[in-house]
């Protein structure tokens, strides 16, 4: 299977969506976060459960600007940090840039974007628009039929 980027806006159902399509593909799903964590876990010197037992939100500037450091030479260096660790679904990029050099990396990879109409703009660092995605999945009902969606979509995408 070719990687499948998940992004949208937060709070749309990412995570979930990706959940879902590692359900149902078998395939493995990181999430962006999750080599961050890893890198500063690495850094700090600390386990990495005792670094995602912090209140996220509490430490989120810090994530961002470790993120946004790692990004700086390489900008989808987070995304393929994922791939090499055998994803294969991958949530969290939020850059335009980001976006564009992993596609050139990977060109065929495809973008799921996740959008949940009752989530009004919400400020973050999320630069990329929805009409780069080869599938948007609305997500605007229980999650048995945001699963049937993200189904839908993955049959688009096998090899």
């Amino acid at each position: 299977m070719n990687p499948i980027l998940i992004v949208g806006k937060p709070k749309s159902g990412k995570d979930t969506a990706g959940n879902l399509l590692a359900e149902i593909t078998g395939e493995k799903k990181m999430t962006c976060s999750d080599i961050i964590y890893e890198d500063l876990a690495c850094l700090l010197r600390v386990q990495l459960s005792s670094l995602r037992a912090l209140d996220k939100e509490s430490i989120r500037h810090i994530l961002v600007a470790h993120g946004n450091h790692l990004c700086a030479k390489f900008p989808a260096s987070l995304a393929v940090s994922c791939v090499q660790h055998g994803a294969k679904i991958i949530c969290g990029i939020r850059r335009y840039e980001e976006l564009n050099c992993f596609l050139d990396r990977y060109p065929e990879a495809k973008v799921i974007w996740v959008e949940r109409p009752e989530i009004f703009e919400i400020r973050d660092n999320t630069e990329i628009c929805k009409e780069m995605a080869d599938f948007i999945v609305i997500n605007d009902g229980t999650i048995e039929q945001l699963k049937q969606k993200i189904y839908e979509s993955s049959i688009l995408y096998r090899d």
